[in-house]
Formats: C-alpha cells, sequence, structure tokens
C-alpha cells in the first residue's frame, strides 16, 4: 500500500543552523509555517538559502504485520536531507536531484501519529556544514537573474488555469501547440508555476489564470517551462511534472526525450 505525503506540511527557516541543538526534529517550533510539497523553500520565504526545517504528521492504517516493511521515499530534496521519525534517525541523502528512500519499520507507530522532520541545507556562497554552493554539483540551479521571482502553488480546482505550449522540439509528437488538453496530458500539467522572473530568452510553456483573488483584476501569466542564455550555454525553468511520472504517463516519457534531443541539438523553432 503506497500512502502519498503529500499536504499539511510545515516549515521554518534555520538561518543560525541551530535547530539540530534545538531538537527541532523532536516538535515543531511555532514559528513553523504552512508550504506546499512538492515545493521549494522559496515558495514560503521567498529569497532565502540556507538551512529550513520541514515537518509532517502522519497516521499508518495498522501496524506493519510480519514480515512487511515500512519505506519512506522522497522523489529528490535540494540538496542535502537529514530525516528524523518521532525523533530518531533514519538517515541522510545528498544530492538534490536522486529520489531515495529509508526503511522507517522500526521507527513508526501504528496507533497513533507519527512526527517526520526533515533539515534541509539549501547552500549558499558562505559555508553552512562544510558545504559551499560552488562546490557541489549542479550549483547553477541558484537562478543568476536579476528577478528571481518565486514558483508558487495554484489551486486549479479553485483558480482557473490554462497552459499553452509553444510550437518547439520539446513537444514534438505531443498534442499542441495551443492548449494543453487536461485530459492528454493528465498529471504532467503541474500546480505550480514561476511568476516575476526576468522575461525568459524563450518561452516554451506558459499558464495563464483567471479569477486569481491576490492580484488586482483577477488574471496572472505565469511560466511552466522556459529558457535562459547564460554564458554558453543555457539554463531551463521547469514545473512539468516529467520526472515523477517517467514510465507511468506517455506525455512525461516523451516530453523527457524531447527536452535531451532538444538541449543537444540547440534547435529553435519560431512561431506559436
Amino acid at each position: 500500500m503506497i500512502f502519498r505525503l503529500m499536504q499539511n506540511w510545515r516549515i521554518a527557516c534555520d538561518p543560525e543552523n541551530r535547530g539540530r541543538e534545538s531538537h527541532w526534529f523532536e516538535t515543531v517550533p511555532e514559528s513553523a509555517q504552512a508550504t506546499p510539497v512538492p515545493g521549494i523553500i522559496q515558495q514560503v520565504f521567498p529569497g532565502y538559502h540556507g538551512v529550513a526545517w520541514y515537518w509532517h504528521s502522519f497516521r499508518l492504517a495498522s501496524a506493519p504485520g510480519r514480515g512487511e516493511r515500512v519505506l519512506l521515499r522522497f522523489g529528490a530534496v535540494d540538496y542535502l536531507a537529514e530525516v528524523w521519525v518521532n525523533g530518531k534517525v533514519a538517515g541522510s541523502f545528498e544530492g538534490g536531484e536522486t529520489p531515495f528512500s529509508f526503511d522507517i519499520t522500526d521507527l513508526v507507530r501504528g496507533d497513533c501519529d507519527n512526527l517526520l522532520a526533515v533539515r534541509v541545507l539549501n547552500p549558499t556562497d558562505e559555508p553552512i556544514d562544510g558545504y559551499v554552493l560552488d562546490q557541489i554539483p549542479h550549483r547553477n540551479k541558484v537562478m543568476t537573474l536579476p528577478e528571481k521571482g518565486q514558483c508558487i502553488g495554484v489551486f486549479d480546482f479553485l483558480y482557473h488555469k490554462e497552459c499553452v505550449a509553444k510550437r518547439h522540439p520539446v513537444f514534438e509528437g505531443l498534442q499542441g501547440p495551443g492548449v494543453m488538453d487536461m485530459d492528454y496530458y493528465g498529471p504532467v500539467i503541474p500546480s505550480e508555476v514561476f511568476i516575476d522572473q526576468t522575461t525568459p530568452d524563450e518561452t516554451l510553456c506558459a499558464g495563464f489564470n483567471t479569477g486569481y483573488h491576490a492580484v488586482a483584476g483577477g488574471y496572472r501569466s505565469s511560466l511552466l517551462l522556459a529558457a535562459y542564455n547564460s554564458g554558453k550555454g543555457r539554463f531551463i525553468l521547469n514545473t512539468l511534472r516529467i520526472l515523477e511520472n517517467l514510465d507511468k504517463h506517455p506525455a512525461a516519457d516523451r516530453l523527457a526525450v524531447n527536452l535531451i534531443q532538444s538541449v543537444k541539438s540547440r534547435r529553435n523553432y519560431s512561431g506559436i
């Protein structure tokens, strides 16, 4: 049986790196705020990089039976994750883009709530526990943009969002160009979007929200997939749910192949 722990998470910043000393792995501090998961720290704390903590309380339907194991799986944590369950160490993992899991059978309780605590080290230019941004793999994930904006969650059941794809090699062999059909793309269409960034050099997929209460007029545009030139290369902003749907949804599989081929060939289509 699979349980998805994607709701009711809390987050708190730890700029002084004192959370472990204060035993934040045993209790949730009053300063913690609600946060979307999956998501990024900056959705709740724009511009923040460093140490942050996440908490989630969950209850098993029943205690593990004889021979059964309880595995806790993460799609990815950027960059270093330390994990506790009910105040006990479950494990740690380094690497911002790789799925990982821990066997927590001996740490969970089947008859009450279980507290999951995750300490996340998101490196900066200043050393934290010996980690420095320019000394870790994939250090270009921090956007070198004048206006970094933020990644936010949009609740599609409440605020209507249309996603529009450009005519581009990334969408070759897929429905489009134009409005992305929810029935066709299914879970690949995300709830998360990028807003308020520097205008990209190329927008491949955009979102348009109507009835959005947080801005005047109830309308907001956003980015789902965009590319920026950076030196001799490019970096891509993406919220399309490709990785988590590989081998599960054909649109995700095709998008992954197209992205790789497009990056290799650096082909560019004009037009919409």
